[in-house]
C-alpha cells in the first residue's frame, strides 16, 4: 500500500471519530453502581427459609429460574484485534474472574441474587467498531486464526426474562470469518434449548506460486508443453534451470487457507422431572486448500495445493435421572459422530514427466509417471454407548462415581489401485499373475474392511472426613481393540515408480493389527496442619500394554508431594515434586519383520531405541510465590524445572540369520533421544496505588535441550552393525545437541484520567525465541571406519522468532449509555531461520529437482491498526 493511501485511510477513521464524538456528545450523567463491583458483604441476601433456598437451586423444578444468570454482561463482545496467544489481557478482560467491567452493562437492573425486583426484563449491549489498517494481506501469520482488516465489525450481547421464560443472545466479529453466535433458552422447569454457530479461518500462506490448473478440485493438471520440455532434459541442472523460468513466468499467485464452520443445537426436557432427556446436533465443516508434499521418487519434491472438503456430523441423546435430594444420580447417553470426505483420492500431474515410463526412486525427469496420486482421509462412522452413575452421602463422608463406555469405529472406503504408472512392470496376484498395478482388480479386496473397538472405564471415590483431611482413589482404563479383516499383499509401488518386494523370497505383505490398553491407578490425599499449612501427596501407576510394538509393554510409577504455605498472612507458597520411573519389557528392535515373517531381512539399526518406548527417569518441580509487599503492590514469581534420563530396556539377543551374528549390549546409553531438559521461570509485578491507576510488568524465560545419537550405515557398508561394526562405538555415530530459549515479557498501564469518564490503558508485549542444532561426531578414515569423515557444521539459526505488540487505547464514557474508544494495535513478527536461507522455488538436488511454492513458509510482517469503538448499552 502506498503513503498516500495510508494517511488517508488513517484521517478518515480520525475524521469519523470526531464526528462520533460531536454526535453523541452531551452532559455526563453519574455511573449506575456494578453490582458485579461490589464485595459479598454489601449484597443483601433474600431473606428466605433454607428449605425454599434449597429449591431454588434446583435445576428441575417448575417455578426456578435455572441456570442461575444475571442481566449484568457477562462476555467480551469487542473485536479480536490482540494475537491469539501470548498476551497478557489488562483486568477488564476478566469479568468472570473478579475484574472490573471496563465498559459495563449500564442497565439499571440488579442482579437475581440481590434481592431487588428487576427494573427491566431486558438488557442489551451492543459494541460497533470501524478498523483501518495498512496491510491487511501483509501475512498470513498475521491473520493465521484471525480476520484483522478494513472495514466495520460488531458484537452483541442480550438477555431477556418474563415470568419463567429466558432468553439470551451472543454475537461476536459479526460479518467477519472469525465471528461467532450462540442463541440459548428457555421454560423454566419445562425445557432449555440452545443454537450456536461459529467460523474459525486458518490461513497458511499468502502469495504463494502455483503452475497447477485445477486448484480447489480433485485434479491439479500442468501444460503439456511444459511437461514434454522437462521431460526432454539432459541433466538436473538444466531442469533447475527450465523450472526457474517457468515459475517465473507462468506460476499464479494463490492464498491457501481453510474455513471451518461449526453449527450446532441443543435440547433438554425437563418437564419429565426427575428424568432429563437431552439431544444435541452439530455439523463440522472445513472448505478449501492447504500446503502439502507429495513426490515422484526420493529426489522430485513438489509442494502441492491440497483441496479440503469434509465435514464431521456430531449427535448425542442423554437421559439422566437428577434429583438433587436424592443420595443417586444416573445418566446413559448414545453418541454418532460421522466423518464425510467429499473427495477421497487426490491426483496431480509430474511436472518432469508427460508419459509414464518404469524406473528407480531417483531418475527425476527420466523414468516416472506422468500422474501422481494420494488417498485422502478416509470417511467413517463412530457410535458410542456410555452410562454414569454417582452415590452421594457414604461413609467419610464421600462419593462414588463411575463412568462406562464402549464404542465402534468402522471405516470402509474403496481401496486405490496400487498405482497410476501404467508403464511399471506386472505385479504378482494370487488371482491374476498377469495384472497391471493400476488395475484394481488385484488389490486384495475391494473396500478397506477395517474396524476398531474402544472401551473406557473411571471409578472415582472422594471422601472428606474431617475439615483437615480429604482423599480421593481413580482407576481408569481405556482400550483399542483392532477388529479389522486382515489381508495380505505379495508386492506394492513406491512413489508410482519403484516395485517392492519383501525382503524375504517368496514373502508376502501383511496388515498389522496394532491395538493397546492403558490402565491408571491414582491415590490422592491431603492434610491440613494449620489454616496456612496443607500438606499433599499423590501416587500414580499406569501400564500399557500394546500389541505389536517395539515393548509389549510400559510401566509408569508417579510419586508427587505438595506443599501450601501461606506465611505471615501475606506470602502464598504453592510447590511441587514428582518424580516418575518408566519400565518396559523386552525391546524388539526388529519387530517390523518379526510381523512381516522376515527373519532372514535386516533388521532396524540396534540399540536405536523409540523415546516414546524407552525406560527413563524423570524429576519434576514446581515453586511459585506471591506475596503482597505492600496494600498498593503485588508479587508473584514462579519456576519448573524438568530432567529426563533415558535408558536402555532389556534387551534380548539382537541377530541377522544371513549374517549369522548376534549383537547385544549391556550400555546404559544407546541411540534415540539419551536426555532432555526443561526449565522455565517467571516474575510478574502488579502496582496500583490507587484505585484509578495500575501497572503490571511481567518476564519470563524457558529453555529446552535434549540429546540424541545415531549412526548412519548402509548394507555391508564400512558401519555396518551386523557386519562390520557390532559394537555401540563407531566413528559414524553423530549426536545432536538440540536447544530452544524463550523469552517473553510484558508491561501494561491502566489509568483512570477523568474518574468513570475517561480511561487510558496501554500494553506491550514481547517474545523471542532462538534454537539451535549442534552436531558431533569423531573423526575417522573413510576407506576404513567413517562414513561421514568430517566435523557437522551446526545449524545456529533454528526457529529464530521475533515478536511485539503495542496497544495504547483511550476511551470515554459518554454516559450511562454510551462510550466510545480509539485505539492503536501495532505488531511486528520476524523469522530467521535456515529454511528461509537461500530459499529458492526450484532448488537444485544431488538426486533430483524439487518444486516448492512458498506455501510453508510465512512471511515476516508488521502491521499497523487503528480502530475506534462505540459500545451501548440499553
Amino acid at each position: 500500500m502506498n503513503t498516500s493511501a495510508h494517511a488517508f485511510r488513517i484521517a478518515s477513521v480520525l475524521a469519523l471519530s470526531l464526528v462520533c464524538s460531536a454526535v453523541m456528545g452531551q452532559e455526563p450523567l453519574p455511573p449506575v453502581s456494578d453490582p458485579t463491583d461490589l464485595p459479598a458483604s454489601e449484597i443483601a441476601a433474600p431473606e428466605t427459609p433454607a428449605t425454599e433456598t434449597e429449591l431454588a437451586q434446583d435445576a428441575t423444578r417448575k417455578d426456578t429460574l435455572f441456570p442461575a444468570w444475571s442481566l449484568v454482561s457477562t462476555r467480551r463482545i469487542d473485536p479480536r484485534i490482540r494475537p491469539n496467544a501470548g498476551l497478557r489481557q489488562p483486568l477488564s478482560y476478566y469479568p468472570i474472574k473478579g475484574g472490573p467491567l471496563l465498559y459495563r452493562n449500564f442497565s439499571p437492573v440488579l442482579p437475581d441474587y440481590s434481592g431487588e425486583e428487576p427494573q427491566s426484563p431486558w438488557s442489551v449491549r451492543m459494541s460497533m467498531a470501524i478498523l483501518g489498517m495498512d496491510d491487511e494481506h501483509v501475512s498470513a501469520k498475521f491473520q493465521e486464526y484471525r480476520d484483522v482488516r478494513n472495514g466495520m465489525t460488531a458484537g452483541l450481547e442480550g438477555h431477556y426474562r418474563s415470568g419463567d421464560t429466558f432468553l439470551n443472545v451472543l454475537g461476536r466479529q459479526i460479518g467477519r470469518k472469525d465471528q461467532d453466535m450462540a442463541l440459548d433458552g428457555g421454560v423454566a422447569g419445562w425445557t432449555q434449548w440452545s443454537l450456536l454457530y461459529s467460523e474459525t479461518p486458518h490461513n497458511f500462506a499468502f502469495d504463494a506460486k502455483s503452475l497447477w490448473a485445477g486448484i480447489g478440485t480433485d485434479s491439479l493438471t500442468l501444460a503439456d508443453g511444459m511437461q514434454t520440455d522437462l521431460q526432454n532434459t539432459a541433466t538436473n541442472a538444466d531442469l533447475a534451470v527450465k523450472l526457474g523460468r517457468y515459475i517465473a513466468g507462468g506460476a499464479q499467485t494463490i492464498d491457501e487457507s481453510l474455513r471451518r464452520q461449526t453449527v450446532g443445537a441443543e435440547v433438554a426436557l425437563i418437564s419429565t422431572y426427575p428424568l432429563i432427556a437431552k439431544a444435541s446436533f452439530s455439523n463440522e465443516s472445513r472448505d478449501g486448500v492447504r500446503p502439502w508434499s507429495a513426490s515422484f521418487g526420493f529426489g522430485n519434491f513438489v509442494e502441492l495445493p491440497w483441496v479440503v472438503q469434509y465435514d464431521t456430523h456430531e449427535f448425542r441423546v442423554s437421559a439422566e435421572f437428577a434429583k438433587p435430594e436424592s443420595r443417586y444420580h444416573a445418566a446413559a447417553s448414545y453418541r454418532y459422530s460421522d466423518f464425510v470426505n467429499h473427495i477421497d483420492s487426490f491426483t496431480f500431474d509430474n511436472p518432469f514427466r508427460i508419459v509414464d515410463a518404469p524406473g528407480g526412486l531417483n531418475c527425476t525427469f527420466a523414468c516416472g509417471p506422468a500422474t501422481g496420486r494420494m488417498g485422502l482421509y478416509p470417511s467413517n462412522q463412530y457410535h458410542e454407548l456410555g452410562g454414569t452413575f454417582v452415590v452421594k452421602n457414604l461413609p467419610f463422608k464421600s462419593t462414588f462415581n463411575a463412568y462406562v463406555s464402549g464404542g465402534f469405529l468402522r471405516q470402509d472406503e474403496q481401496l486405490l489401485p496400487f498405482s497410476t504408472n501404467s508403464a511399471a512392470p506386472p505385479m504378482r496376484s494370487p488371482t491374476n499373475p498377469s495384472f497391471n498395478a493400476t488395475d484394481p482388480a488385484g488389490l486384495p479386496r475391494d473396500t478397506a474392511r477395517t474396524a476398531m473397538d474402544t472401551q473406557t472405564v473411571l471409578l472415582r471415590w472422594n471422601a472428606k472426613p474431617s475439615k483437615k483431611l480429604a482423599w480421593n482413589a481413580e482407576y481408569r482404563l481405556y482400550r483399542v481393540d483392532n477388529d479389522e479383516e486382515p489381508f495380505v499383499m505379495n508386492q506394492f509401488i513406491r512413489e508410482d515408480e519403484d516395485i517392492r518386494n519383501p525382503e524375504t523370497v517368496g514373502g508376502i505383505y501383511s496388515t498389522v493389527l496394532a491395538d493397546y490398553a492403558k490402565q491408571t491407578l491414582s491415590l490422592q490425599g491431603h492434610y491440613s496442619l494449620s489454616p496456612d499449612m496443607k500438606l499433599g501427596g499423590v501416587y500414580t501407576h499406569e501400564q500399557m500394554n500394546r500389541n505389536f510394538r517395539e515393548v509389549e509393554r510400559m510401566t509408569d510409577d508417579k510419586i508427587k508431594a505438595e506443599f501450601d504455605w501461606r506465611v505471615f498472612g501475606r506470602v502464598e507458597l504453592k510447590s511441587w515434586i514428582e518424580h516418575t520411573r518408566r519400565t518396559t519389557s523386552e525391546y524388539e528392535f526388529d519387530q517390523y519383520n518379526i510381523v512381516q515373517g522376515n527373519p532372514a531381512a535386516y533388521p532396524m539399526v540396534p540399540w536405536l531405541i523409540k523415546y516414546d518406548e524407552s525406560p527413563y527417569d524423570r524429576n519434576e518441580a514446581q515453586f511459585m510465590a506471591t506475596t503482597a509487599v505492600t496494600d498498593s503492590i503485588m508479587v508473584s514469581a514462579h519456576a519448573q524445572m524438568t530432567a529426563t534420563n533415558y535408558s536402555v530396556p532389556e534387551l534380548g539377543p539382537i541377530s541377522m540369520a544371513a549374517a549369522n551374528v548376534t549383537t547385544q549390549t549391556s550400555d546404559r546409553t544407546a541411540f534415540g533421544v539419551r536426555w532432555d531438559r526443561r526449565n522455565s521461570y517467571g516474575l510478574d509485578v502488579t502496582w496500583a496505588p490507587t484505585e484509578h491507576f495500575s501497572v503490571y510488568a511481567d518476564l519470563g524465560f524457558e529453555a529446552a535441550t535434549f540429546e540424541m545419537m545415531d549412526r548412519q550405515w548402509t548394507v555391508n557398508g564400512i558401519s555396518d552393525p551386523y557386519r562390520r561394526q557390532p559394537v555401540l562405538e563407531s566413528n559414524s555415530n553423530w549426536i545432536a545437541r538440540v536447544r530452544d530459549n524463550y523469552y517473553t515479557g510484558g508491561l501494561g498501564i491502566e489509568a483512570s484520567l477523568i474518574p468513570d469518564r475517561l480511561t487510558l490503558s496501554f500494553q506491550y508485549a514481547f517474545g523471542k525465541s532462538d534454537g539451535q542444532q549442534v552436531y558431533s561426531s569423531p573423526v575417522g578414515t573413510a576407506a576404513v571406519d567413517d562414513v561421514n569423515a568430517f566435523a557437522p557444521v551446526p545449524f545456529r539459526d533454528v526457529d529464530d522468532t521475533l515478536q511485539h505488540s503495542l496497544n495504547p487505547e483511550l476511551s470515554y464514557h459518554l454516559n450511562d449509555h454510551i462510550s466510545l474508544a480509539a485505539g492503536y494495535q501495532w505488531e511486528e513478527w520476524d523469522v530467521n531461520d535456515y529454511n528461509y536461507q537461500g530459499f529458492t522455488y526450484s532448488p537444485l538436488y544431488t538426486n533430483g529437482v524439487a518444486m516448492l511454492m512458498g506455501g510453508l513458509l510465512p512471511s515476516a510482517y508488521s502491521a499497523n491498526i487503528i480502530y475506534l469503538r462505540l459500545k451501548m448499552g440499553l
